[in-house]
């Protein structure tokens, strides 16, 4: 999602430079090797199971799939699955 150019969101967001997660609430996924997702800004936690995590976002729920997934932590901003990660999808 990229701030449309004329508006003053816009421009604010271009001239103090600010990252779009922060400046929209954009969910951040890191993927780390196949072991690891840390979701920031989620809203979330909607399903767990060892095969599969449901995570809230502002842009839809983030689906992690694989093998022995555990919640690694949940904090309000932040949530990390640990495990055998196979798939990491975002449904609209």
């Amino acid at each position: 999602m990229e701030p449309e150019r004329g508006t003053l969101v816009g421009r604010l967001v271009r001239a103090l430079d600010l990252p779009l997660d922060i400046a929209f609430n954009l969910p951040k996924t890191t993927l780390i090797g196949d072991v690891q997702v840390l979701v920031e800004n989620h809203q979330g936690l909607l399903h767990y199971s060892p095969r599969e995590v449901r995570v809230r976002t502002a842009r839809g729920e983030l689906v992690v799939s694989g093998s022995r997934l555990r919640i690694g932590s949940i904090l309000p901003q932040e949530l990390v699955v640990d495990g055998r990660i196979l798939q990491v999808q975002l449904r609209r």
